[in-house]
C-alpha cells in the first residue's frame, strides 16, 4: 500500500486538534522558579520552571537555561524536550503521565532511573509538585 492510499484511507493522518484537551496558555508574566538538575555525567542542568498563579505547586512551564556546551547538540535537544514537555503540561498531563512513558534505566541497586535528561527533567518536576527541595 502506497503512502498516499494510506492517508486516503486516514491511515497516518495528523490526529485532529479537537482531540486534544485546550491548552491552558501560562499569563505573560507568571511565578517562576530556578532550579539545578544534577545529570548521572555529573553536570549540572539549569532550568526555568514557571508556574499558573491559580496553582502555583505544579510548574506548567520549563525553559532551559543552561549546563551543555554552547551549540551543541545536547543543548538543541534540551531545549526542544523543554518546549514539548511544556506544551503536553499545558494541554493536562502530568509530569508522573510523562515520565511513566519515557526510556528508563536499571540500576545496581534494582531500582529504575531515567534513561535520558528527559526524565532527570520530569523527575525534577514531580519533586517541585511534592514540595521537596531540590
Amino acid at each position: 500500500m502506497n503512502r498516499n492510499r494510506r492517508i486516503e484511507n486516514g491511515e497516518g493522518a495528523r490526529p485532529s486538534s479537537a482531540l486534544l484537551s485546550k491548552r491552558n496558555k501560562l499569563p505573560q508574566r507568571c511565578p517562576s522558579s530556578n532550579i539545578k538538575v544534577k545529570t548521572q555525567e555529573n553536570r549540572t542542568i539549569h532550568l526555568t520552571l514557571q508556574f499558573n498563579p491559580e496553582q502555583p505547586l505544579a510548574p506548567e512551564g520549563v525553559f532551559y537555561a543552561s549546563g551543555f556546551r554552547s551549540g551543541s547538540q545536547l543543548e538543541f535537544q534540551m531545549h526542544d524536550a523543554c518546549i514539548l514537555i511544556s506544551m503536553l503540561l499545558q494541554h493536562g498531563y502530568t509530569p508522573e503521565e510523562i515520565l511513566q512513558r519515557t526510556a528508563r534505566l536499571d540500576l545496581p541497586n534494582r531500582e529504575q532511573g531515567s534513561g535520558s535528561h528527559i526524565g532527570l527533567v520530569l523527575s525534577a518536576l514531580i519533586t517541585t509538585e511534592e514540595g521537596h527541595p531540590l
